[in-house]
């Protein structure tokens, strides 16, 4: 090796430090296809992030939060119910155990949630939504038929699985029944509430 030099100049001044030489990595063409690569890799985690977000909602979903959604929307579903009944309605109250709809026709529904079997959007419609929100009302389907009982109303009650419909006027009620005038032989019948899947306001269009 030969002699080493000093950091100094021909005259014996200290000579000026080299700058480092930085190499150009690729031209810019390379730096575009790398920010598009990055940019496609951010939106593909966004749809990861949004997809497992919507799981996550589903989850948690409630069938009270999708009809409070629906009745928002105002965009007429089928409704199936546990006895096989289906029908094309608007969704228009949810209260905390019983859902009212109104039909084509004019007519208002109250049916019990437990009797909710399958929720259907029109075909060609947007998804039905996914939601975990929870009816505010306190009212339940008893307070709902109590209030008929008041009014004397006129309306087709659908127990438990039945496909037919027990007609009549309601003329009165207890804790946990319900007493129908029908045209029938039988004058007169009792309902147990709990029994009562479905009450049509016949005289509501």
């Amino acid at each position: 090796m030969g002699p080493e030099r000093d950091a100094h100049g021909d005259d014996g001044s200290p000579a000026a430090p080299h700058a480092p030489t930085v190499a150009t990595v690729g031209d810019e063409g390379s730096w575009d296809r790398f920010a598009a690569d990055a940019r496609q890799q951010e939106a593909a985690a966004s749809r990861a992030r949004e997809g497992w977000l919507r799981q996550a909602a589903g989850d948690d979903a409630t069938l009270s939060g999708t009809l409070l959604d629906l009745a928002e929307r105002g965009a007429p579903v089928v409704l199936t119910l546990r006895s096989g009944r289906r029908h094309r309605v608007a969704i228009w109250r949810v209260a905390s155990d019983c859902v009212a709809v109104r039909h084509d026709d004019g007519r208002v529904s109250w049916i019990a949630l437990a009797a909710v079997a399958v929720i259907a959007g029109e075909p060609g419609g947007r998804a039905l939504p996914v939601s975990t929100r929870r009816a505010e009302s306190d009212v339940t389907f008893a307070d709902v038929l109590s209030d008929l009982v008041a009014d004397q109303a006129t309306v087709a009650l659908f127990v438990a699985d039945m496909t037919d419909a027990l007609r009549g006027r309601l003329v009165g009620g207890g804790r946990d029944v319900v007493r129908v005038a029908t045209a029938g032989p039988t004058p007169e019948v009792v309902v147990a509430v709990q029994a009562v899947s479905e009450v049509v306001l016949v005289d509501s269009g």
